[in-house]
């Protein structure tokens, strides 16, 4: 390189580039994970450039706005652009042009249109960035800041062919050059972890995520990574995958000696699980969870083909992955509609089965209001999901993501989508810096009905949602549900028998909340909601809960903390009436009504009467119920006399919890953030017979619960 300057004109000092993966922080941290994609960028750039580049990354907003304050302006910074940080990098980049704008302003990311038009549209809505690269980044920001350097940092002379860069010109015109070839190997990638360049991030808070491959062979068009740009995997190697893992690993264990941390990781594959090259991660997390204890669970996308493999790769690592068979919809046509003809939706279902067998926690993805979808195919999608015994239903709106095919307005025309606008949940603050206020807020536009789905089906189903996340995930009744199935009855049934239910005032009026704010949290036009969030105390009400909580998690954390007396009444009145309607003996009724008394007696003050101790008599073995691998008629665990049991946490649970709040807070949107987290049951209080009485104390079935690692569900289910 001929010669380098930073934005003062000091000659011969290197340049000064800082890329940006920002979040929200004022009510919890939103994106929780370490900002390792752009550091890919940092370290491919330093190696691009041979070291003559000082580069800085950037997750906190604070931290980025005291360096933009306190130290020299950079030459160059980068934002990522996902949908849960658009607005907050534009408005920091606006306030950073304004104080200085001989600074180089670039975005990426893959929260950004599909169409030619589109994507004029979005750089002309966003002046303040003077590139945005598009697709992959690595070598294309790289060569971007090379002809940067090479032309004295003015945009203007950058060369119209360089690669997957859109702009608009001095003269106005819109230019968008040809798109840079992806990455084939990702060793060509210096690790941002071995470089040291994450290591500011281990705080406890922040999740370590690693990606081994990039790219998916399968083209749903609700997705990013279903556009033919990305059907061909690049795969990495198993030294380095391995040597991350291990620089990991012995990172969190030192973080927890000193106090909270995380205990969980993020692969950001697609589907993994489904090469073999995956047997050999997964040798190395076994390695790190022998020597550290660290992971406990595993945040991932496992493979939607290759059934056996996915199950010996959760079998390596002791259950702590989370084995996903998300199906999205089973109606052909829906399928066919979305692209989803190469997935085996039979092997899919296969994972739910043979889940339990490994100690795996399984969950399955379905998307409401897609192409085709209507009422009954979702609910019947759903019916089967459920019958299929996977532990999670995580039920989700359809998001029309930038990026993907369905976001397209021509996708929108198509399928006669009725779309709305809402805000981000956690994604809004307020910031301050050189000396302008921020209000910045993430805006997303879902579908709430289409040519075959109307609004109140739409709102029939989302109520359904609630349902199902009150009394089925998690296994909050997973006895209940062993019951069910056992006496040859349907789970579904009986969840749509809590759907109708009427009799209970205080459930009838959760309900009503959730339906009540599901309707106002929607606006029809995006403009009016972005200028309601450009005021400083809307954006006080989104940080103080009043508006904007993710619905779902919202009322589930409500439902269980504040009201588990309720649900218990409900799921008894309607198991009740199911079981008599269908013939079932009175020991079985019987055997049911306890279940579910054990089971609100274990769910009772999970997080503000921690250390309370509970009460109950039963006539019935629920522990031995409930551990039995294969379970006999009713009677037979009927007690001679009642046993008093009593329900307490253990100091570990209560450390466990503190451990969370102490993460993410103890407002309904921070306990809300921990259900989304972890699996509900890890946190069941412990049930021992008073007076070491006939029952089988339940602190066996929890510990094992435990040791088999059903635990974490995805932060994605966060957003829907």
């Amino acid at each position: 390189m001929s010669w380098l300057r930073n934005a003062f004109g000091d000659i011969g000092a290197k340049m000064r580039v800082w890329l940006c993966d920002l979040t929200y922080t004022q009510q919890t941290i939103a994106s929780d994970v370490m900002p390792a994609a752009v550091g890919c960028i940092a370290t491919y750039l330093a190696k691009y450039l041979e070291g003559d580049v000082d580069t800085r990354v950037f997750k906190m907003p604070e931290i980025l706005i005291a360096a933009l304050e306190n130290d020299t302006a950079p030459d160059v910074i980068g934002f990522s652009n996902y949908i849960w940080n658009r607005d907050l990098s534009a408005e920091i980049a606006r306030v950073i042009k304004s104080k200085h704008p001989d600074v180089v302003t670039v975005m990426g990311g893959p929260n950004y249109p599909t169409t030619l038009l589109e994507q004029e549209a979005f750089v002309r809505d966003h002046p303040m960035f003077d590139f945005y690269v598009v697709k992959e980044g690595e070598i294309a920001f790289a060569k971007l800041v090379q002809s940067l350097c090479d032309n004295e940092f003015d945009p203007a002379r950058v060369p119209l062919d360089l690669p997957s860069l859109h702009r608009v010109l001095p003269d106005g015109s819109f230019h968008a050059s040809e798109t840079e070839e992806r990455i084939r190997d990702m060793n060509e990638i210096p690790s941002p972890y071995l470089t040291g360049l994450m290591d500011e991030f281990f705080d406890g808070k922040m999740l370590p995520i690693i990606q081994t491959n990039r790219g998916c062979p399968f083209r749903c068009t609700f997705c990013v990574e279903g556009m033919s740009y990305y059907s061909k995997v690049a795969k990495g190697g198993a030294s380095k995958t391995r040597d991350e893992i291990h620089y990991i690993g012995e990172r969190m264990a030192k973080l927890r000696e000193h106090g909270f941390t995380r205990t969980d990781m993020f692969i950001a594959d697609s589907n993994f699980g489904m090469y073999k090259e995956d047997m050999e991660t997964c040798e190395a997390i076994a390695e790190i969870q022998e020597k550290y204890a660290f992971p406990e669970y595993i945040n991932v996308a496992t493979g939607k083909n290759q059934k056996k493999r996915v199950l010996d790769a959760a079998r390596m690592i002791g259950g702590s992955l989370r084995i996903s068979g998300s199906v999205q919809s089973l109606d052909k046509s829906v399928l066919e509609n979305i692209e989803r003809a190469n997935i085996d939706e039979q092997e899919i279902l296969d994972l739910a089965l043979s889940a339990s067998e490994v100690g795996a926690n399984s969950y399955s993805e379905i998307i409401l209001a897609l192409p085709g979808d209507t009422r009954d195919a979702h609910l019947k999608t759903i019916q089967t999901i459920i019958e299929a015994d996977f532990n999670t239903v995580a039920l989700f709106q359809l998001m029309l993501l930038p990026g993907t095919d369905l976001a397209s307005e021509e996708s929108v025309q198509k399928w006669g989508m009725e779309t709305q606008y809402r805000v981000l949940p956690r994604c809004y603050g307020s910031y301050e810096l050189f000396g302008e206020t921020i209000h910045a807020a993430e805006i997303e536009r879902i579908c709430v009905g289409n040519n075959s789905l109307s609004r109140q089906d739409y709102l029939d189903c989302r109520h359904f949602h609630l349902v199902v996340n009150l009394f089925y995930n998690d296994a909050v009744y997973k006895e209940v549900l062993r019951l069910i199935r056992q006496l040859g009855l349907s789970k579904y049934e009986w969840m749509k028998r809590v759907w109708s239910y009427r009799e209970n005032a205080n459930f009838n009026a959760l309900v009503e909340q959730f339906l009540n704010e599901t309707r106002e949290e929607l606006w029809d036009d995006e403009d009016e909601l972005r200028a309601f969030t450009r005021d400083g105390n809307t954006i006080e009400k989104l940080v103080q809960g009043e508006l904007g909580a993710n619905l779902i998690f919202k009322y589930k954390t409500l439902g269980l903390v504040k009201h588990p007396r309720d649900l218990a009444d409900v799921a008894k009145d309607t198991l009740a009436t199911y079981l008599t309607e269908n013939g079932a003996d009175q020991d079985s009724i019987d055997l049911g009504m306890e279940l579910i008394e054990f089971a609100r007696l274990r769910m009772s003050g999970l997080f503000n009467e921690s250390k309370n101790v509970y009460h109950g008599g039963f006539n019935y073995d629920v522990p031995l119920y409930s551990s039995t691998p294969v379970v006999g008629p009713a009677k037979q665990y009927r007690f001679d006399k009642s046993v008093e049991y009593s329900f307490r946490m253990s100091p570990d649970q209560q450390d466990t919890i503190e451990n969370f709040k102490g993460i993410y807070g103890d407002s309904v949107i921070g306990l809300g953030r921990i259900l989304s987290k972890v699996y509900v049951r890890k946190l069941y209080r412990h049930a021992e017979p008073v007076g070491g009485g006939e029952g089988h104390a339940s602190d066996d079935l929890n510990n094992r619960e435990l040791a088999i690692k059903e635990a974490q569900l995805s932060g994605l289910n966060e957003f829907t």
